[in-house]
């Protein structure tokens, strides 16, 4: 079986039908027709993932934002800065970071490299949070 990725958007999804309704754009159904042709009648699988936007990166965004954040306050209780920031997205949860599991089973925080612009949002709160629970004045980045 091949792996074909297709990108595109789904407006609507009927649960009872299975059947979805969305777009892709035009190059992308020149491509869709020669997968079609290819593929002929042989079984194939599409697999439709969640569409996110990936968290911001440069200077004022929420990558420098957690990083800064987490850097201040992993100085000021005296661990790592990974650690810190780990511990912070547990402690996430109840306000939706969303969450995974890890090979044996546990429910664990998505890594940074994962996270939407929702999670990282998420996390910057619980990071502000956290700072003034420890009576720690943070820098705005």
């Amino acid at each position: 079986m091949r792996k074909i990725e297709i990108v595109g958007k789904i407006d609507q999804f009927n649960p009872e039908t299975g059947e979805f309704h969305g777009y892709v754009s035009s190059m992308d159904r020149g491509l869709m027709k020669a997968m079609f042709d290819f593929v002929g009648k042989k079984q194939w699988k599409m697999i439709l993932g969640k569409y996110y936007l990936r968290w911001t990166t440069g200077d004022k965004s929420q990558n420098h934002h957690i990083f800064g954040h987490g850097t201040e306050l992993a100085t000021f209780t005296g661990q790592s800065v990974k650690t810190f920031l780990y511990e912070s997205a547990e402690r996430a949860f109840s306000k939706g970071y969303p969450p995974k599991d890890n090979a044996f089973g546990k429910i664990v925080p998505i890594e940074l490299e994962e996270l939407d612009t929702m999670g990282a949002a998420i996390l910057i709160e619980q990071l502000h949070e956290d700072a003034a629970f420890l009576s720690c004045i943070l820098t705005e980045f």
